[in-house]
């Protein structure tokens, strides 16, 4: 990126993710991330969410919010009303209700991401080079783990967006039927444990087999794509060393790259996204 003016980004959300964008724009010339977390929250706890909002677009170029699925979607609300750019977390939403506020207060030029580790990581970029969308008769997604458990979001929410949005990538065809069936491992003190298969038959003939939830054994993430002509492609989400960005330094780039231009870039994380939640609010 030109050496310009460094963009100043409001965070809000100080758990995992939250400083794991902390610790990313270390790395980075071109922002400077501000924890502003603490005044947020305690503005959100009497009901002057929107005045802090307010008072902190005047003072950032952007915000990234990292909070729980419970708060996100009323703080992003929030952020769209006054049109700054943001970043957010999967799922956009909970509720069909705080879903279409989004949508509601959404600008058609508002510039807004959405984390997808995907659609922001070189390899995957490469994996899919190598065929083309309309190529693929079976599309089978394997994405889950021990954990996270939380009270207040099920793995489904948790973890299927992750899946929904490979598959909305991948495929795009219009989905025809839909089955799924659900493991549940144990469900105690409102925790639940549980693993997703689902299965997708779209317009086209296309077909996708996904297990996703928090009740794997072990961390797995695996896409395997079968071709009409019978080639097959499998990507492995593995730890690694990156040549150039990693996923989340390329999401803060494309960012920053869009509040210059003052437009979106050509990512269709948002749009994703969308899809993913109007899938999970539909069938779940």
């Amino acid at each position: 990126m030109e050496n310009k003016k460094i963009l100043k980004f409001g965070l809000i959300g100080n758990g995992k993710w939250g400083n794991n964008y902390k610790k990313t724009s270390e790395n980075l010339k071109f922002c400077k991330i501000f924890d502003i977390t603490q005044d947020v929250k305690s503005k959100y706890k009497i009901n002057k969410l929107d005045e802090i909002i307010y008072y902190f677009n005047n003072k950032f170029d952007g915000f990234i919010i990292a909070t729980p699925p419970m708060i996100q979607s009323k703080i992003l609300i929030e952020v769209l009303k006054v049109r700054s750019p943001v970043i957010v977390e999967k799922p956009i939403s909970l509720n069909i209700k705080d879903f279409e506020q989004i949508l509601k207060f959404k600008s058609k030029n508002q510039i807004i991401f959405v984390n997808h580790y995907h659609l922001f990581c070189n390899r995957f970029k490469t994996f899919h080079e190598k065929f083309e969308n309309n190529s693929i008769k079976i599309l089978k997604i394997y994405d889950g783990n021990w954990g996270p458990f939380r009270p207040d979001v099920s793995p489904i929410y948790d973890w299927a967006p992750h899946s929904l949005g490979i598959m909305f990538k991948l495929i795009n065809s219009k989905i025809e039927n839909v089955y799924f069936s659900k493991d549940n491992i144990t469900k105690n003190k409102n925790i639940e444990i549980s693993n997703l298969k689902l299965y997708v038959k779209f317009s086209s003939g296309q077909r996708v087999f996904i297990k996703t939830g928090n009740g794997f054994k072990k961390r797995k993430s695996q896409i395997s794509v079968h071709l009409n002509d019978k080639k097959r492609y499998y990507f492995v989400n593995e730890k690694q060393s990156f040549d150039e960005m990693t996923p989340l330094e390329k999401l803060l780039n494309e960012f920053a790259i869009s509040i210059r231009k003052n437009k979106i870039t050509c990512n269709t994380s948002f749009n994703i996204a969308k899809l993913s939640n109007e899938f999970l609010l539909k069938n779940f």
